[in-house]
């Protein structure tokens, strides 16, 4: 879905090799390697903020994510903020968003979660990205404004005028919306924080901690969610693991250890439980 919408942005001003790469591949609905879909975000930055900003457009040309799509219908902006790391770790497993809600804004930090640290590029397009979801899901595009590692901090009028594959670093974004929304519930908050460190040894009382309230309370709102720590934690990086065993190239044993699971072995159980191959079959069949 990322790539389609970037690949169309590129293509609306001229083919390059990463495009025509990128396309050979969604025709045959094979996944997109990172180091391609880097590529083409590199091109899509030197033509500028408005080809980027178009391209992220297409990202509702074809949605295929019905819960994606279900947030945006309903207008919950509170449970598109709970569910869109998860929802972009599926497309793009190296990096994370983490999201802060104040007075008529949400400002959002784009980090790295395993591998290297987001490009300017990369950073703009989720940028882009998340302006047009949220935009559909309040009503209109709202104003955005991009802080870079250099102190810059620029508006949709300056983006247009910045070299943008020249850029420093992004340090985080800010989308204005009108009202400040509650969080959908306490499991999509467990989820967040697992995905913003999910190699650390989470413990019950560590997480309650990081959500300010009880071991108690924490067990009992998870409860009424018909869910519990443990089964969220696992969820959370064991769909961490699928994407990294399908579109990259890290050992088993790197991704174990990214993913929080104890070692090889474990991940190797608990993946096979959950989707009926060991990684490694799995990945062998995603490449045949």
């Amino acid at each position: 879905m990322l790539a389609h919408a970037a690949m169309t942005g590129v293509r609306r001003r001229h083919e390059t090799a990463a495009s025509r790469g990128v396309g050979a591949l969604l025709d045959a609905e094979e996944p997109i390697p990172e180091y391609l879909h880097h590529a083409l975000l590199v091109d899509l930055a030197l033509l500028g903020w408005a080809s980027i900003s178009a391209a992220a457009g297409h990202i509702l040309d074809r949605p295929r994510d019905p819960e994606w799509i279900r947030l945006i219908e309903a207008g919950d902006v509170g449970a598109l903020i709970e569910v869109m790391p998860m929802l972009q770790r599926r497309y793009h497993a190296g990096h994370a968003t983490e999201f802060e809600t104040g007075d008529g804004e949400i400002s959002v930090a784009h980090v790295r979660a395993l591998g290297d640290a987001p490009a300017p590029s990369q950073s703009l397009f989720v940028a882009a990205i998340q302006q047009v979801l949220f935009g559909a899901c309040v009503g209109h595009r709202p104003s955005i404004a991009v802080t870079f590692s250099d102190g810059v901090v620029a508006d949709e009028v300056a983006l247009a005028t910045l070299r943008l594959d020249r850029a420093r670093p992004v340090v985080r974004w800010s989308l204005g919306i009108p009202s400040v929304w509650p969080m959908a519930n306490v499991s999509a908050s467990v989820e967040r924080a697992v995905l913003a460190d999910p190699a650390r040894h989470w413990t019950l009382a560590a997480m309650a901690g990081r959500l300010s309230m009880s071991r108690r309370t924490l067990q009992r709102r998870l409860t009424g969610e018909e869910t519990s720590f443990r089964s969220v934690m696992l969820d959370v990086r064991l769909r961490l693991a699928l994407g990294l065993v399908e579109r990259t190239n890290l050992s088993l044993a790197e991704i174990a250890a990214g993913c929080g699971f104890a070692d090889q072995a474990h991940l190797t159980n608990r993946f096979k439980r959950r989707y009926g191959l060991p990684p490694s079959l799995h990945r062998a069949q995603q490449h045949a």
